[in-house]
């Protein structure tokens, strides 16, 4: 064989070799996973049959360099399977007034907006699969809508707001567990709403002039506002809230309605109105106001409370016979105890010492005593029916402290004395003054066609006057005819 012979065969030899590596490394770019397990195998196996370091280390060059290349296609493919979500589902605010435009929102899992529906014209609304919406979720003005089913909606980030709906009958919600707040008014005929699963997450909620009978399954320990009112047919309102952080509103509910907070620590401002059954046995503190007005419970006791920021009012609770505020020691405010017809002794503040604003005490009531009191920064107005209650524990105080008032002025009426009293802010007297009120039913017999006894002379003469005109006219009319 010539040697030419064998040289070209050596280099087509050594071009296929090149030909054959090139298209090795072009599959390993392209397909990095599996020509990488296969080499790590086969260097573990070189590993254990040959001794050689330099193999050894151009084993291990290699596999570092295909692992961190496997890596970086690793946190590509997880970079292309984070979807990012549809334009068509972070729009930001969505008005929808029919059926067809929600179901253009079926595809969406999530909602990056607000879904604001109004003056829609068919009686269901269904959210489809959305799961999630990040703003607000409002319905109004939907006069024909009977029911709103969210079947896979979990959360709502703002306001799950319901207004002017008078054919809505039922809200289906059976995975929703986190809401910003319920708003849900006028809607005269709701009765029947499904949280399956329970509220676990809510800040604030307002429901007023529904038909639902019941209030529960919300499962949270502080919420901002509870406004509960004008539900006619709500006989029951349960809850284990632990902290209202402004507002605690119940009024003009069912006539019976039950209100039960069994676990309620504090609140920042508490009015409860119309109700026949009240537990607010943990209350410790109130940091503005509490207003218990017209209400029908007999027994009122809140054994914990120690402080109202401002005013405490009891007010036209007719039925109410036996109350207990034992460890209260500072109103902040006023404290007005008005027109309770079963109470007839105000004795239920034994540790009261201060109110900084004014008092006032009206009633059916013999007796007010507060042993610990010892200032009213405002001023004091006391009315009692009988004429035994002794004005002077208000007028005059002790010899020691003298009058405990220092609001400048007193007004203490027992049966029909009044006494009057102007102070200084020493608490010395500048002015005093007793007048006798006369009964109001004293002059009840006067004539009641018109006006005082005065006007009977006047009267007898229009009487007089007309009868003579009428013989006149008869007398004319016999003349004539």
């Amino acid at each position: 064989m010539k040697l030419s012979t064998i040289l070209n065969a050596i280099l087509i030899t050594q071009a296929t070799a090149a030909l054959i590596g090139s298209n090795v490394i072009k599959n390993n770019a392209r397909f990095p996973s599996a020509p990488i397990e296969i080499a790590n195998l086969k260097n573990a196996k070189t590993s254990d049959e040959d001794s050689h370091s330099s193999n050894n280390t151009d084993s291990s060059d290699s596999s570092e360099s295909s692992n961190e290349e496997s890596k970086s296609e690793q946190e590509e493919q997880e970079e292309q399977a984070s979807v990012p979500i549809p334009i068509q589902c972070s729009r930001g605010d969505y008005e929808i007034k029919n059926v067809a435009e929600l179901e253009k929102l079926y595809e969406c899992d999530d909602i990056i907006g607000s879904i604001h529906i109004t003056n829609f014209l068919g009686p269901t609304i269904d959210t489809g699969s959305i799961k999630s919406i990040s703003g607000d979720l409002t319905v109004t003005n939907a006069a024909n809508l009977v029911r709103i089913n969210v079947p896979n909606l979990a959360v709502i980030g703002g306001s799950f707001s319901l207004r002017e709906l008078t054919s809505l009958t039922a809200v289906h919600a059976p995975h929703l567990n986190h809401v910003g707040s319920i708003d849900w008014k006028v809607l005269p005929i709701l009765s029947t709403v499904s949280f399956e699963t329970g509220i676990k997450k809510i800040t604030s909620i307002t429901i007023s002039d529904t038909s639902l009978i019941g209030f529960s399954g919300f499962d949270v320990d502080v919420l901002k506002v509870l406004n509960l009112n004008n539900n006619r047919f709500l006989d029951s309102i349960n809850s284990n809230v632990k902290g209202i952080q402004e507002k605690l509103a119940i009024s003009a509910n069912a006539k019976g309605v039950t209100v039960n907070f069994p676990e309620l620590e504090y609140a920042n401002n508490i009015t409860i109105r119309d109700v026949s059954s009240l537990n607010l046995s943990r209350v410790e503190k109130v940091n503005a106001s509490m207003e218990l007005i017209s209400n029908q419970f007999q027994s009122l006791k809140l054994p914990k409370l120690r402080n109202v920021g401002g005013t405490l009012s009891l007010i036209g609770n007719a039925n109410l016979k036996d109350v207990e505020f034992n460890n209260i020691d500072e109103v902040g405010g006023g404290l007005m105890v008005v027109n309770n017809s079963n109470i007839d002794n105000i004795n239920f503040f034994p540790k009261l010492t201060s109110i900084g604003g004014a008092i006032e005490l009206i009633g059916q009531m013999k007796e007010a005593s507060f042993s610990k009191l010892r200032l009213v920064k405002g001023s004091a107005k006391i009315s009692s029916v009988y004429d035994s209650f002794d004005c002077s524990k208000w007028t005059r105080g002790n010899e020691e402290t003298g009058s405990i008032v220092r609001g400048g002025k007193i007004s203490c009426i027992n049966g029909k004395k009044k006494h009057d009293l102007d102070y200084n802010e020493n608490g010395e007297i500048l002015d005093e003054s007793i007048t006798i009120i006369e009964d109001e039913n004293k002059n009840s017999n006067k004539l009641k066609a018109g006006g005082s006894t005065s006007d009977a002379p006047a009267q007898f003469f229009l009487s007089t006057t007309v009868l003579v005109g009428m013989i006149v006219a008869s007398a004319l009319q016999l003349l004539f005819f």
